[in-house]
């Protein structure tokens, strides 16, 4: 391929992620922002979309780590429960949340002992886990034994934290992996949704999801 038609084909790409995702403006702030303007959560593209897919509204969320996803969450009229080990970064995000704030609880946790009985605490009652921050595997390793069947469990980076995503893979849970590239990053991530029961997931009300920016251009029979 000619260098001149690589350029362009690299133009088109940024192009693309920035009119359907916002990807320019994430980069630029390293916030994860979308097309809109709004906070999305820190995930991949393909994973992002997978849980956009879905309606949400009267959810129970739990989150090991908090942060631009929790908006998203409480934008979707659900509640969210998370925890978080940076003091500073928790009074931000509930200065965020607004009048969403009485949806939002966040357990301060400095120690791994602390977020351990905080989760435990909460994993056997939400719709869908988060799997983030700094103790991915021992989250992943204490909620497989809280968690509902028809919980989703989201791991971020599962290609990173190869042991927390093994954790439900042992214990015989249905893994969707996504791979692409997410708001603020330029490499490419594998998110990974774990489901004790399919059933569950097809029962959850759909939302229509909006057109690529491919899409766009192109409508095949």
């Amino acid at each position: 391929m000619k260098p001149i038609r690589r350029i362009t084909k690299i133009r088109k790409l940024v192009r693309h992620l920035n009119k359907g995702y916002g990807w320019l403006r994430s980069v630029d702030q390293q916030r994860p922002f979308g097309p809109d303007g709004g906070p999305i959560p820190w995930l991949n593209y393909g994973a992002f979309r997978f849980l956009d897919s879905f309606e949400w509204n009267g959810a129970r969320i739990g989150e090991c780590g908090s942060g631009w996803s929790s908006m998203w969450w409480l934008a979707r009229g659900a509640s969210v429960e998370s925890i978080e080990e940076i003091a500073g970064w928790a009074d931000e995000v509930e200065r965020m949340a607004g009048a969403a704030r009485q949806r939002l609880r966040i357990h301060r946790c400095a120690t791994r002992e602390q977020s351990d009985a905080a989760l435990a605490g909460f994993a056997a009652s939400v719709d869908v886990l988060v799997i983030d921050g700094s103790w991915r595997t021992a989250c992943a390793e204490l909620a497989v034994r809280h968690v509902r069947p028809e919980t989703l469990v989201v791991v971020d980076n599962s290609d990173w934290y190869r042991r927390a995503a093994q954790v439900f893979r042992d214990a015989g849970r249905f893994e969707i992996p996504f791979e692409g590239v997410g708001p603020c990053t330029d490499i490419f991530t594998r998110t990974s949704f774990f489901v004790g029961s399919l059933e569950a997931l097809r029962a959850r009300p759909r939302r229509a999801m909006g057109v690529t920016p491919a899409g766009r251009l192109h409508e095949l029979e």
